[in-house]
């Protein structure tokens, strides 16, 4: 890393390679021993903003392999984003993906201390990663709000967050939740 790697929030680089039958990606990192994660984002153009989203620990000053599934990664966008509106897909397409960014993530931008470093090498898509272990039950909570909403049921959702989770009419994660549950 550079000295002024701290004030880079991504680095973009072009990916090649990714076959549509690939299981997900690895890299190997080397992070500064801080108990803080750091994202990879992953694109199908430049602004990997809007994109897909995973994180990672930082916290091994010694190369470590990081393998992570297509569905280990989120789409980060704001929902009102209408340049963003093929990312409906809840995971990327393998295919489909060209850019791929290394950095602080959009959600811990303001959360990082200007001193975290951390290196990466050898980023290559993997064919052959074992499923996950069968998740556990859905909580009874979750099996109630979800009958309440297959039912027709009112049902009221906290939304913890910052403005933008506030935001205003049609641009507020309340306003898309809404609309997605609908």
């Amino acid at each position: 890393p550079a000295d002024d790697a701290a004030s880079i929030a991504y680095y973009v680089m072009p990916l090649t390679g990714v076959e549509s039958d690939s299981d997900g990606l690895s890299f190997d990192v080397k992070g500064d021993g801080s108990r803080t994660l750091a994202s990879v984002m992953l694109s199908s153009d430049k602004v990997v903003t809007r994109g897909y989203e995973a994180t990672f620990f930082i916290s091994t000053k010694d190369w470590q392999r990081v393998v992570l599934r297509w569905d280990d990664f989120v789409p980060n966008y704001k929902p009102w984003d209408g340049s963003a509106r093929e990312l409906d897909c809840p995971t990327p397409a393998p295919s489909n993906i060209t850019h791929i960014a290394f950095g602080r993530g959009n959600h811990f931008h303001r959360h990082y201390p200007e001193q975290w470093r951390f290196e990466i090498q050898g980023v290559r898509p993997e064919d052959a990663i074992p499923p996950r272990a069968k998740p556990e039950a859905p909580s009874e909570g979750l099996s109630r709000c979800r009958s309440m909403i297959e039912t027709k049921q009112p049902l009221k959702i906290l939304l913890l967050g910052d403005s933008i989770t506030e935001g205003g009419r049609d641009q507020s994660y309340g306003h898309h939740v809404a609309a997605k549950l609908e």
